[in-house]
């Protein structure tokens, strides 16, 4: 038997060995490759999609600098002795990208414009209505998301609003028409197929769609009634993307044409568009995955991706539910960066053990999308910006680790944005040494069984900083964590659970309570470190076992939680002094130097103020009733406010180093991390932003 096992063994070993002799590296160059070619060095491929081709285990494919408009689908395998590597050389030099140059551009005429008064500055392009790779659309619809955004010098225009900052009140309404003699002056019909916000006297918004507009009784017809309609109310509304909000250069706007073509407006900056700066996405996936095994991905640049409404458009795409023979294993994504894509940045199902290393995954629709899969690995990456949510654990993924990575900025938008969300059947997730900063919610969970979040540092979350909902998280354990600036409550614990706190700090700047601890629930919470800004009145920041309490000394008492905790100052090398969330049901009265507050007395004239972690100093001007009005004004309004007083200081760096740390909170490198500097050499470790 044993000479049976050395035998296969030898075996196996040579075999691999084999393969690695047999290996060969294939070069890709955009500046002078044929497809028609071998692939050599000095007889290279053209595109990526041809370079991916062939490739058999332990194969190199070194992809040259240049734009790629291509979708790339990789079916090779290597084995796990033997991986197939893609790379980009030098690193981030390739790109590969879902949009293509617009080109066409004429003058509006002032006929065209529909009464737009800077006609003479605005330029259009006929363009064809389908994306790249969906069937076309059956008579009389159009595909959503065809259109989904433009770009300048790689740089997301905006879409031109009518009118440009708050709300018009129509003249009259039913329930499926709206009125407005005043503002709905347009000569011809440039709002047919518009996405319209309407609203009864401050109410709820709704929205609806224009189906046809009448140039002759300025009326609007509406694809749907209004809800709650009153014959007697006032309809406020606003309406993006379409041509009479085109106001200032950077803008744009759109209009179907045919069932397969619409009119694209555009304002440049300069005087006219240069060729090849207008950008557009056309294809909803720039890499696709999903048959792979043992295939390394590195140094790619891949973005500005089409949505069609594919719950699958993605900038990476790797759904291994299917994969046969091997398939759905060995995936590594390092080095890349995931970008501009209204649906995911990073999309993997199904996959054993695959690794997110060193990416960059920005300003897409979600950030990094799990599902199903076992042992997954992300890790020092940067996760920002996203729409929706930054980072997703869902449906029945099993021992996920989350580890050295800074996600930040999931706050902007309608959509419920959190940094972290973990739902429907997530298992032994793990994340460690990670900074979160600035989200709706710091980490929404719920169905989840066994989570740890070990010293990472958590700063700025709109709701609760860190919900276990629907009473659905067990087992849930939180040592060594640094949790700052919250606008409501730290944790929402949910029923019949068990909870491990040891040895964070707890920080309350201007917030609701600490933790409630349900009944029915399992808490084991002690050796942790609280403390309350001075000057903020917290009420009774802990909650459970029948009582509110004021005091640490007071809990400690009535209930067997916290026996060891401290209540004392963490003395944190640089922190703001304060933060309280703008009171996003009173907008009406924002603007961009001001913001109708949920805890004015926090503020005074000449404090030195942040919004939404942004890092400009702005100074306090006034404080009126509710309103904190500051200078110099927010580069736009958006749809939450987070509104750090720093007071006196105008370095705004986030440290929370502390004395007391070599028993409670995190160890992380706050200042580095925000650099994406993971490691601490002084180097940035994922791709810059562009």
């Amino acid at each position: 038997m044993r000479t049976l096992c050395g035998l296969l063994f030898g075996l196996a070993t040579c075999l691999a060995i084999g393969a690695a002799l047999q290996a060969a590296e294939y070069f890709v160059d955009q500046a002078k490759g044929n497809d028609a070619s071998g692939g050599s060095q000095a007889a290279p491929w053209l595109t990526v999609s041809r370079g991916v081709r062939d490739l058999k285990p332990g194969d190199t494919l070194t992809v040259g600098p240049g734009v790629y408009r291509e979708t790339v689908t990789v079916t090779c395998r290597g084995t796990a002795e033997a991986p197939i590597t893609i790379r980009s050389v030098p690193a981030g030099q390739a790109a590969i990208t879902g949009a293509d140059a617009v080109t066409g551009w004429k003058k509006c005429t002032a006929e065209m414009a529909g009464g737009n008064p800077l006609a003479d500055r605005i330029y259009y392009a006929d363009i064809e209505w389908q994306t790249g790779e969906r069937p076309a659309a059956a008579p009389g619809q159009r595909r959503s998301g065809a259109v989904p955004a433009l770009y300048a010098a790689k740089e997301e225009q905006s879409l031109g609003r009518f009118p440009a900052e708050g709300w018009l009140r129509a003249g009259a309404t039913t329930e499926t028409t709206l009125t407005d003699e005043k503002n709905l002056t347009q000569k011809r019909d440039v709002w047919k197929g518009a996405r319209i916000v309407l609203r009864f006297s401050g109410g709820l918004p709704q929205g609806r769609t224009v189906t046809s507009f009448d140039p002759a009784t300025h009326t609007w017809t509406l694809n749907a009634p209004l809800t709650a309609y009153q014959p007697a109310d006032k309809v406020e509304y606003w309406v993006e993307g379409r041509l009479p909000g085109i106001h200032k250069p950077g803008q744009w706007a759109w209009e179907p044409t045919g069932e397969q073509t619409v009119r694209v407006y555009y304002m440049p900056t300069g005087e006219k568009i240069a060729d090849g700066e207008i950008e557009m996405p056309r294809r909803p996936r720039q890499m696709i995955l999903g048959q792979a095994a043992h295939v390394v991905i590195d140094g790619f640049d891949m973005g500005y991706g089409a949505y069609t409404g594919n719950s699958g458009d993605s900038v990476l795409f790797a759904d291994a539910a299917d994969a046969q023979d091997g398939g759905g294993q060995g995936l590594v994504i390092r080095n890349c960066s995931m970008h501009d894509h209204k649906r995911f940045g990073v999309y993997i199902h199904g996959w054993q053990n695959p690794k997110l290393q060193r990416c960059l995954i920005a300003e897409n629709g979600y950030g990094v999308m799990l599902e199903g899969n076992t042992g997954a690995l992300v890790e020092e990456c940067e996760i920002a910006r996203n729409q929706v949510d930054g980072f997703r654990d869902t449906f029945k993924g099993r021992g996920t680790v989350v580890r050295r990575c800074y996600i930040h900025h999931h706050f902007d938008s309608s959509a419920h944005p959190d940094n972290v969300q973990l739902h429907d059947d997530v298992r032994d997730i793990l994340f460690d040494s990670n900074l979160l900063v600035c989200g709706g919610q710091s980490v929404m969970m719920s169905n989840v069984d066994g989570v740890t979040f070990r010293n990472n540092v958590l700063a700025g979350s709109v709701a609760n900083m860190m919900i276990c909902g629907h009473n659905s998280v067990k087992n849930g354990t939180f040592e060594r964590n640094t949790f700052v600036l919250w606008a409501m409550s730290m944790f929402a614990l949910s029923n019949n659970t068990l909870y491990r706190m040891k040895g964070n700090i707890l920080v309350n700047q201007g917030a609701g309570i600490f933790y409630a601890v349900p009944e029915g629930t399992t808490c084991e919470s002690d050796n942790n470190l609280f403390w309350v800004s001075p000057g903020y009145d917290a009420g009774s920041p802990w909650r459970g076992k029948g009582g509110s309490y004021a005091a640490l000394a007071d809990l400690q008492k009535a209930t067997p939680w916290e026996a060891h905790s401290e209540f004392r100052d963490p003395q944190f090398a640089s922190t703001p002094l304060y933060m309280t969330l703008g009171d996003y049901h009173r907008q009406d009265g924002w603007a961009r130097d001001r913001v109708v507050v949920s805890r004015p007395q926090l503020f005074k004239s000449g404090d030195h103020v942040e919004t939404n972690f942004d890092g400009v100093v702005r100074t306090v001007k006034a404080v009126e009733g509710n309103t904190v009005i500051f200078d110099p004004p927010m580069p736009k309004v958006t749809f939450f406010v987070l509104l750090c007083n720093w007071k006196d200081k105008t370095a705004f760096r986030y440290d929370f180093k502390t004395p007391l740390g070599d028993k409670y909170g995190s160890t992380i490198n706050v200042p580095e991390y925000m650099k994406g500097d993971f490691d601490g050499d002084g180097k940035r470790d994922v791709p810059s932003y562009r």
